[in-house]
């Protein structure tokens, strides 16, 4: 198999990073990472999405589901969704790859306010491998999903949520994408990010075998994925690197052509990534020895071990008192990570243990600009408040406190699952 970034067939097997040895390889032209040997053909991916990646939709589908819509509310309302509205474009023509079982496309769908709805006519379009997300689809919200991306249309935004990590030869199918969008059409694409914060992608804790799942064809690093999209023709104009990994807006860059196949973006070495695959390790191995300063010394964004860091030595950080511990636990990590989502909550638990709750206030209110709408972050504002409540003697102060608390938890309540 080529690398999709470089175009070479130079790899080596690094499954001594692993636990299973499943083929994981590292491109020594250009540090890319995947598992050439272990799907051989484009057939062999879509039989094994079809009946074995998945099960039929569950109710844990459908959180899941309703968070990442959380997502695409905050990232495509102004440069998507208000621009069309202002356009009194009521036909958009939208292609999702990876549809699941049709969520987001039914969003666009049945997006309305008192005045009707935005869409009325939306063009809806998307492909799903999994044979009961796409039964599923249909039989909820009568959109007819298909195995192939369609392009024989013209697109005003194509989506590709979580889904480039999963497909073979996704540059080649990248620029199907690129020349299927309108002049003014967007590519809305969001794919998981190895090598930088280690964590279990959309569950918690961490995992090295989940990590490197073998059904993530392709290990993305932050600068090769960036490389590719800049090779197949595209030009990032919005991202955002908290929600869930690394997320862009992107348009056709229409000063580049096929023919240039150079990349400009400078790429770690395959030297600098094999030494980041040594670390990962070291960093899991001493983590699970309890050994959590020493991990962080391998591998310092480290979100469990960071937490374990604390919880494992909790009398001896109380010693030292809320100031040392967000000093020394929750700066350092900022300081390496200001889109982790988990540092903000971790901190906020810390101050709310100490009774700090104004200011853990502040760390919740950083930590739903990273997650919108979470209910973790909510339920912990909710907390807040009743507990400022309690401990106010101004009973106007006591009825606003309590009344936010109250109206939050009528949110999270009344969210719809």
């Amino acid at each position: 198999m080529r690398c999709i970034v470089c175009d070479q067939s130079n790899w080596e097997n690094v499954d001594q990073f692993r636990i299973k040895k499943e083929g994981m390889s590292l491109c020594k032209t250009c540090g890319f990472v995947s598992y050439p040997n272990k799907y051989k053909k484009k057939e062999d991916v879509i039989e094994f999405y079809r009946k074995q990646y998945r099960a039929a939709p569950t109710v844990e589908n459908l959180y899941q589901g309703q968070r990442k819509l959380n997502y695409h509310q905050e990232f495509l309302a102004e440069p998507i969704i208000e621009k069309w509205k202002k356009e009194n474009k009521k036909d958009p023509v939208i292609f999702e790859v990876g549809a699941a079982y049709g969520l987001v496309l039914a969003w666009f769908k049945n997006m309305k306010d008192a005045n009707g709805l935005f869409f009325p006519d939306a063009d809806l379009n998307g492909t799903e491998l999994t044979l009961t997300f796409r039964s599923n689809a249909w039989h909820e919200f009568g959109i007819n999903l298909k195995e192939d991306f369609d392009d024989t249309k013209k697109y005003d935004l194509i989506m590709s949520y979580k889904v480039a990590e999963h497909m073979l030869d996704i540059d080649l199918e990248l620029i199907r994408y690129r020349k299927a969008l309108k002049p003014d059409g967007k590519l809305y694409i969001s794919v998981p990010t190895w090598f930088n914060r280690l964590h279990n992608f959309g569950v918690g804790g961490f995992a090295i075998e989940y990590y490197y799942a073998p059904e993530h064809v392709n290990v993305w690093s932050k600068q090769h994925f960036e490389a590719v999209l800049k090779k197949t023709g595209f030009k990032i104009i919005k991202e955002n690197n908290a929600y869930y990994d690394n997320t862009y807006l992107c348009e056709v860059d229409t000063e580049r052509k096929d023919s240039d196949v150079s990349i400009q973006i400078p790429l770690p070495s395959a030297a600098q990534v094999k030494e980041w695959l040594i670390r990962i390790k070291a960093a899991d191995e001493l983590c699970q020895k309890k050994m959590c300063a020493e991990a962080l010394e391998q591998w310092p964004n480290f979100p469990i071990a960071r937490r374990a860091l604390y919880e494992y030595h909790r009398k001896e950080w109380h010693s030292k008192g809320i100031d040392e511990i967000m000093k020394e636990i929750i700066k350092p990590w900022l300081a390496i990570d200001s889109d982790s989502y988990e540092a903000y909550i971790l901190g906020a638990d810390l101050l709310m243990r100490y009774d700090k709750y104004q200011e853990a206030l502040n760390y919740l209110k950083m930590a739903l600009v990273r997650r919108p709408k979470c209910e973790t972050a909510l339920g912990a504002i909710s907390n807040c408040y009743r507990s400022l409540a309690k401990k106010s003697n101004d009973a106007e102060d006591k009825i606003r406190y309590l009344k936010e608390s109250r109206d939050i938890m009528k949110f999270i309540r009344g969210k719809p699952r």
